[in-house]
């Protein structure tokens, strides 16, 4: 290492002032016992006693040694005293504070401090991270089902932000918002610069201050503008309605609400009660990216009538695996179930549509979800911040990881072509994603895809089967009703053909 800025040798050899080392010249520190006296004392000499060398300071130590010598003795200790990898980062911030040429932005040791830490969590795996204690606030109240922001329901797998719905009687719905619309600034900031908590977190803020939120509208030529007023929006885990009086639609937008399983139930059941004709369920999981675990393992028992296994959590220490079961009772008593599902279903959505697939209780429609397979603690810390880790991953109920490979569908649906569509982008695309740790191979094939029937002028379908906002035709919807029903009105269903594998070119003679 050469160090040549005295100021920044100083910050980091400061580290080491008060820890012990060695260079194998016997060498040490004031925290040691004192240094033995190596001179000659002649035995009986009538000369005066002799003393003992004056000990080095550890500043005279350290000035004392070349680089080099000061390379390896710090390179030692990092490496073996886990306080000293701690005094070197905090000294290293100090030299960064006080020789970095832009001031102003080395000041606000909260930022430094969460950036430092995040830095370390993102080398980790992509779902580790520090929260401040804003983060943290605004983490625990999204997780309550009511909060302060703009209600907008958001996807990023496209790589874009872009509005699925604005939550009903929120503040997006009343300023304007759209499914489909693409958030490209907040309050003047590109969110391409952003990342997702980021930019959920500048969405929200105080009640009664204004967000100004640059939008992309298909079919409008160029971005505009739309202010709105933050607010109290208070999210509903659960929708649900009848399509004709023999199948109930059930859509569910997270687990990260506390009333997520009781609310599925009440619904369903209420249903039931009240259309003695239904004998199916659609569960729409479509672009819901997960939240509690344990909300997942309650919906799981509610649509299985048995005792067998729901899910296996397993960490690092194999004594911390955690399996649930199921408990009998259906409180659908028996009828069909598809799910839906689409690459924005994530984590708990995967936990739940494997385990009922897993048990041949229901039937997958759509396509490969995300493909998060891990499961995150959050820790609250002493100033109201928080720490966000990765504990361990889950496990279907036959033993397969969702990681990086999602849930394949058993009816793919095939959607038209766009050539303008971008990449969309799963767990297996992120930085430091944490490989698959499957206890089985994942077996799962395609049985049959489903796709909207080829018709040169749009296609006017009845209201039921309908985007909730923007009376477009959802034709996963509609080929999870004609599968249920065995017709092909809209849609058209076939055999899945795997992909032709790219022909290996043989080797030259």
């Amino acid at each position: 290492m050469n160090i040549t800025n005295k100021k920044l040798k100083g910050y980091l050899s400061a580290t080491f002032l008060g820890v012990s080392f060695a260079l194998g010249t016997g060498c040490a520190t004031a925290n040691d016992a004192p240094v033995q006296s190596t001179t000659p004392v002649l035995v009986n000499s009538p000369a005066q006693e002799q003393k003992a060398p004056a000990k080095p300071t550890p500043e005279e130590i350290i000035n004392s040694m070349t680089p080099e010598e000061l390379s390896a003795a710090m390179l030692d200790e990092f490496k073996n005293n886990r306080m000293s990898q701690a005094r070197y980062l905090v000294n290293l911030m100090e030299g960064i504070r006080a020789l970095h040429v832009d001031e102003a932005k080395t000041q606000d040791a909260e930022k430094m401090i969460s950036a430092a830490i995040n830095g370390v969590l993102k080398e980790l795996d992509p779902h580790s991270a520090y929260l401040t204690a804003k983060e943290f606030k605004s983490f625990q109240e999204s997780m309550s089902g009511a909060f302060v922001g703009v209600g907008v329901m958001l996807d990023r797998s496209s790589g874009k932000l872009v509005v699925i719905e604005p939550i009903e009687g929120g503040p997006a719905e009343k300023a304007g918002f759209k499914a489909d619309d693409v958030i490209t600034h907040i309050d003047g900031k590109p969110v391409s610069e952003m990342t997702e908590e980021e930019a959920l977190n500048t969405l929200r803020g105080e009640e009664g201050t204004t967000a100004t939120v640059t939008i992309e509208r298909p079919n409008v030529a160029k971005p505009f503008p739309i202010s709105v007023t933050r607010g109290v929006v208070e999210s509903k885990p659960v929708r649900s309605r009848m399509i004709g009086n023999d199948i109930a639609y059930v859509q569910l937008a997270t687990f990260a609400h506390q009333g997520s399983a009781s609310e599925l139930r009440k619904h369903i059941t209420d249903l039931q009660n009240k259309n003695p004709g239904m004998n199916s369920v659609i569960l729409d999981l479509r672009y819901n990216g997960g939240g509690y675990v344990h909300m997942a393992t309650q919906i799981i028992d509610d649509l299985l009538d048995s005792k067998d296994v729901t899910v296996s959590m397993r960490g690092r220490n194999p004594k911390d695996t955690q399996i649930a079961r199921a408990t009998p009772g259906d409180i659908t008593n028996g009828k069909r179930i598809i799910i839906l599902m689409n690459e924005g279903s994530a984590s708990a959505s995967e936990l739940t549509a494997g385990a009922l697939q897993d048990h041949k209780r229901a039937i997958v429609l759509g396509t490969q979800s995300f493909g998060k397979g891990t499961v995150q603690q959050v820790m609250p810390l002493p100033m109201g911040d928080a720490l966000k880790i990765t504990t361990g991953g889950y496990y279907s109920p036959l033993g397969r990881s969702i990681q990086n490979n999602g849930i394949t569908p058993d009816i793919l649906y095939v959607a038209p072509v766009d050539p303008k569509a971008p990449k969309i982008t799963r767990e297996a695309d992120m930085a430091n994603t944490l490989e698959n740790k499957a206890l089985v191979q994942d077996t799962t094939q395609i049985k049959s895809t489903c796709a909207p029937i080829e018709n040169p002028t749009p296609v006017s379908v009845p209201k039921e089967l309908q985007r909730p906002r923007g009376g477009k035709a959802d034709f996963e919807l509609i080929c999870a009703v004609e599968t249920l029903r065995n017709q092909s009105q809209y849609t058209v269903s076939g055999p899945y053909v795997a992909p032709a594998k790219p022909a290996i070119a043989a080797p030259r003679p």
